[in-house]
C-alpha cells in the first residue's frame, strides 16, 4: 500500500505517489484553476475545492484521482444578494453528509457530495450582516461534525468565532467564552473572536 499525496496550488494540482521506491510525480490536474481545498471521504471518494476567475467556484469530485465530475449543483450564493463566493476553504465528508465552508463566510451541505444547498441556520444568523473579515478574508476554515451525534457540528469563522449546532444546523450558537476577542461589535457580543 502506498501512500498518496495531492498539492492544490494557485494554478492547479499535483499528485504524488509514493510506492515504497521513491515519489513519482503525476500530471497536474485541474491546470490554471486554484485548487483550495481538498477531501476525501470514507467510501474514497477524494472532492477539490476549486476556482477560477473566468468560470468562478466549483467542488469536483473523483473516484481515482484520474477522472473528475463538476458537482452539477455546486455552493452557490444567489445573484446580486449580499455575499460572494470567492473559494472553497474547507470540504468535510463522512459518507453520510458533506459539508463546505467557503469565503465569503457561509457553510453549504450535501447529502451526496452533487447537490449543495446553503445552510441557512448560519448563513444568515441575526449577527451575519456584522461579520467582518480576518486577515484570510471572511473564510469559514474549520468544520468538525461529532461522529457520535451527527447532528452536533462546529464551525469556525475567521474573525467571527467558533460556532455549535446540535440539531444539524439549523440553528447555531457562538461558542468563544475564554476567547479573546479580536474585533470587538458594539451590538454582537458573541462575533468578533
Amino acid at each position: 500500500m502506498g501512500v498518496t499525496l495531492i498539492a492544490g496550488t494557485e494554478k492547479g494540482a499535483w499528485i504524488y505517489r509514493h510506492d515504497g521506491g521513491g515519489w513519482k510525480t503525476g500530471e497536474p490536474v485541474f491546470k490554471g484553476w486554484k485548487v483550495t481545498a481538498l477531501a476525501r471521504d470514507r467510501g474514497g471518494r477524494t472532492f477539490a475545492g476549486v476556482s477560477s476567475f473566468v468560470y468562478g467556484t466549483t467542488i469536483q469530485s473523483s473516484t481515482d484521482l484520474a477522472k473528475w465530475t463538476q458537482a452539477p449543483a455546486g455552493p452557490s450564493y444567489p445573484e446580486g444578494g449580499k455575499r460572494k463566493m470567492k473559494q472553497i476553504w474547507r470540504i468535510h465528508g463522512d459518507g453520510g453528509r458533506y459539508w463546505a465552508g467557503v469565503d465569503e463566510g457561509g457553510l453549504f451541505t450535501s447529502e451526496n457530495g452533487d447537490a449543495w444547498t446553503p445552510v441557512q441556520g448560519l448563513n444568515e444568523h441575526p449577527t451575519a450582516d456584522a461579520w467582518q473579515p480576518g486577515n484570510g478574508g471572511l473564510c469559514l476554515h474549520s468544520i468538525l461534525v461529532d461522529p457520535k451525534n451527527p447532528k452536533r457540528a462546529w464551525v469556525g469563522i475567521s474573525a467571527v468565532g467558533a460556532w455549535r449546532t446540535d440539531d444539524g444546523g439549523a440553528t447555531w450558537a457562538a461558542k468563544n467564552q475564554g476567547v479573546p476577542v479580536i474585533i470587538e461589535d458594539k451590538v454582537h457580543k458573541d462575533i468578533g473572536y
